[in-house]
């Protein structure tokens, strides 16, 4: 999934091929355990796939993949020579036809194709087991999808190439060049020559009549600025482009300084945050219809709801800390027992990322019986066994108390 995540981020549009191993012959769980029996999948570029048809419905009729081959089995008798293959992908049969070419006759010699069907079985899946693979949303055309990338590969084309006149004017005209005096020296004399090979770099000579020492030449640093500003900017708007200019600090900005504020960053880490969980309901659904078509081709029959494959819905960084004090103030707005029920739920799950399923049920039975109710021992119930004075004084309980004896109160 890594390399349908990459490739799809370039391409926009990549498809999935997912295939077998597993021939005619077998008939039992045993068969696939001896003639190792397995499904697999690859992704092709959107060149690799030539044509390919739907219908009314959207089903894919059928697909016609080009791949590259090579005459390599034998390493004595094999030419080595690459030629091309084409597999067509129906529903229920798929065809390999083999190209081949010949060095036509006469003094046109233009080479001659000829497409030969090498190889046919059925497979019976009643689908075409081939998809695609949309890096962001579903795009309104059957054949493209753009791309992650298109916004900021030209931009990105741009820095290198200024990086390269960078590179060359350091390597050219960052150090002092020397410049040393001559006379009655022709440039074609051989004592010329000689002075120029005294230094391992160049050297510039010049008329040494007006008695002119040796010296040496440094060039102007102007233009290597301007490049290195240029880059700067270039950088920065790419990082506006993708949308995560708010997520650069003082150290990894173009400027070096970070004017953005909170509610700044903050909307700029939801953009970010929607981008990536696009992305991620991507790849589920790419992942659930490989485990489809390889469950197909093992003839398993999967769960509707899929728990094999869940990826992760929103990608926040609120750390432990910050889940326990958001519990805390749920707490104190008293809030429904269902809110703080889902945010345990979640607290959980950061606390221990990694339980067993019979842990997880069990913690799953615990949460039903949360929040708990009030008791008279609860501390959002000790206010009633607190004591107040005004109470107690319109009940009659409170009596003044003195310094003295009780004689002394009753004379006053």
């Amino acid at each position: 999934m890594a390399a349908i995540d990459l490739q799809s981020s370039i391409y926009g549009r990549i498809w999935v091929v997912v295939d077998s191993t597993m021939n005619v012959d077998v008939e039992s769980v045993a068969d696939e355990k001896k003639n190792d029996a397995r499904a697999y999948a690859y992704w092709i570029s959107p060149q690799q796939l030539l044509d390919v048809a739907w219908d009314e419905d959207g089903n894919m009729l059928w697909a016609l993949i080009v791949e590259i081959a090579r005459d390599d089995e034998d390493p004595f008798t094999s030419t080595g020579q690459e030629y091309q293959r084409y597999r067509l992908w129906t529903q229920n049969e798929w065809y390999l036809f083999r190209e081949e070419v010949k060095k036509g006759s006469g003094n046109s010699g233009r080479r001659q194709a000829k497409v030969v069907l090498e190889d046919s079985g059925e497979h019976n899946l009643g689908v075409v087991p081939v998809f695609p693979v949309d890096c962001i949303g579903e795009s309104e055309s059957p054949y493209f999808s753009p791309s992650l990338i298109d916004d900021i590969a030209y931009l990105d084309r741009a820095v290198a190439n200024y990086l390269s006149n960078l590179d060359a004017i350091i390597q050219d005209q960052t150090f002092s060049q020397l410049a040393i005096p001559v006379q009655s020296l022709l440039p074609g004399d051989e004592n010329h020559t000689k002075v120029l090979e005294m230094g391992t770099k160049r050297v510039f000579t010049f008329d040494s009549e007006s008695g002119n020492q040796p010296f040496y030449l440094s060039p102007d640093p102007k233009q290597a600025q301007m490049i290195i500003t240029t880059i700067k900017t270039v950088i920065n708007e790419i990082y506006h482009s993708v949308g995560v200019a708010g997520e650069r600090t003082k150290q990894d900005n173009a400027q070096g300084i970070d004017n953005s504020s909170g509610a700044a960053k903050m909307y700029d880490f939801q953009r970010v945050n929607s981008l990536l969980v696009t992305k991620a309901e991507r790849l589920e659904r790419a992942e659930r219809q490989m485990m489809q078509l390889a469950a197909k081709w093992m003839g398993v029959e999967l769960d509707e709801d899929h728990s094999l494959i869940a990826y992760p819905e929103s990608f926040d960084i609120r750390g432990l800390t910050d889940e326990f004090a958001v519990a805390e103030k749920l707490s104190l707005l008293q809030a429904p027992d269902s809110v703080r029920r889902h945010q345990m739920e979640m607290l959980i799950e950061k606390v221990f990322p990694n339980i067993s399923e019979a842990m997880q049920k069990e913690f799953q039975k615990d949460l039903l019986k949360f929040p708990p109710k009030n008791d008279l021992n609860t501390l959002e119930n000790k206010s009633v066994l607190t004591y107040d004075r005004d109470i107690s004084q319109e009940s009659g309980q409170d009596q003044p108390r003195g310094n003295g004896d009780s004689s002394t109160q009753e004379t006053e």
